[in-house]
């Protein structure tokens, strides 16, 4: 039997990923995730077998271990190091023509990519100042525009009934909303 289980990102994304037959996981563990760009930290949800010869596609993704007390300076020192990251690219994009709000920068655990997320009023082309930060920080960018919901589901809040707002807490996929159900 091979165990899948559900690992939640730090951007709140939901991966499927195999569970190593020697790994021992419980809902809630961290664990350490091999993508498709290499290592990065993420959260169990939940595990389920599928049995062998089954049929059933299993996922590429994988995961390694359980996360370590080793691993956290490492990851305070990626936090730091991603900071620096947006901070640079939060002064790059400064005199951009649109109005440019810098919400989320997050290096994965081996450093391989750099995820940058960014809010802005209008659709903006900021490849141009990605290079810079390649060079500098010595790591792939990978920028994306997020919509306001997005957006807030980023950053978090209150939402009117005076609880945290869906999207931050357990509405993961939006649906598009049409001009009759805004009128209401």
């Amino acid at each position: 039997m091979q165990t899948i289980a559900h690992i939640r990102m730090p951007e709140n994304g939901v991966f499927q990923c195999r569970v190593a037959e020697n790994a021992s996981l419980m809902p809630g563990d961290a664990c350490l995730v091999e993508l498709d760009y290499g290592l990065d930290t993420g959260q169990v949800i939940d595990l389920y077998g599928v049995p062998d010869g089954s049929g059933e596609r299993l996922p590429s993704f994988r995961v390694v271990r359980k996360r370590t007390p080793e691993d956290e300076p490492r990851i305070a020192e990626n936090a730091a190091i991603a900071e620096k990251a947006r901070a640079a690219f939060q002064r790059s994009v400064s005199r951009e023509k649109g109005h440019v709000k810098v919400l989320y920068a997050r290096l994965s655990f081996a450093r391989e990519r750099l995820f940058i997320r960014f809010a802005a009023q209008a659709a903006v082309d900021l490849r141009r100042f990605t290079g810079q930060i390649n060079r500098d920080f010595k790591t792939h960018v990978e920028l994306w525009q997020v919509g306001v919901r997005d957006e807030a589901a980023l950053v978090g809040g209150v939402g009117p009934c005076g609880r945290a707002i869906c999207c931050c807490s357990w509405q993961r996929q939006f649906h598009s909303v049409n001009v009759r159900m805004a009128k209401a």
